[in-house]
Parts: structure tokens; sequence; C-alpha cells
């Protein structure tokens, strides 16, 4: 049967990824760099999550004018394990795995 909705408020659409989202050297002892599309100027910030979802480390990068951005991410003080790089700009959301080893 059809459903109809209706008055809907605060909802958040956001889109589906970065183009041409990428992780060198993966895996890696720590040192990383990710490179993502993208087409606004916006800041992105980026989130480290480790393997019980904690939130580890963030960092807000400018956006330097060029369509691709490379950020070099420093994470040899982490344990060894499986991590995810949250990205966020705006409406856009991606994520990428990556693993630390020792």
């Amino acid at each position: 049967f059809p459903v109809t909705i209706t008055n809907v408020t605060n909802v958040s659409i956001f889109e589906s990824g970065f183009d041409q989202l990428s992780l060198y050297s993966n895996p890696g002892t720590g040192l990383f760099r990710i490179q993502f599309q993208s087409p606004d100027n916006l800041p992105v910030q980026w989130t480290l999550v480790n393997s019980l979802g904690q939130d580890v480390r963030t960092e807000l990068v400018s956006i330097n004018g060029d369509n691709v951005q490379t950020v070099e991410l420093d994470f040899s003080d982490f344990a060894s394990g499986l991590y995810t790089i949250h990205l966020s700009q705006s409406v856009r959301v991606g994520h990428v795995n990556c693993m630390i080893r020792r």
C-alpha cells in the first residue's frame, strides 16, 4: 500500500563520497597520503576512527584551490590495527579504511 509523508523537517542530505578517493601506502607503518577530488573550496574535516568506533584524531584541512587534494597523514603514534578515515565537507562525506602495521 502507498505511504504518504508530509511535514518533514530537519533532514540532512549528504552526497555520497569524494571522487578519486585513495590512500597510499596502505597498509603502512603510520605515514599515509590521502588524495581526493574536491570541486568545492570549502574546508574538509578528516577523522581517524579506531576499530572500537572511537574518534582518535580530527583535523580540518583548508582546500588549496586545486581540484585534486593531497594530504599527508602521520599516524605513527598509533598502535597497529585497522582504522577508518572519515572525510566530510559540507554535504559531501566519504571514508576509507587504513591498516597500520609495525
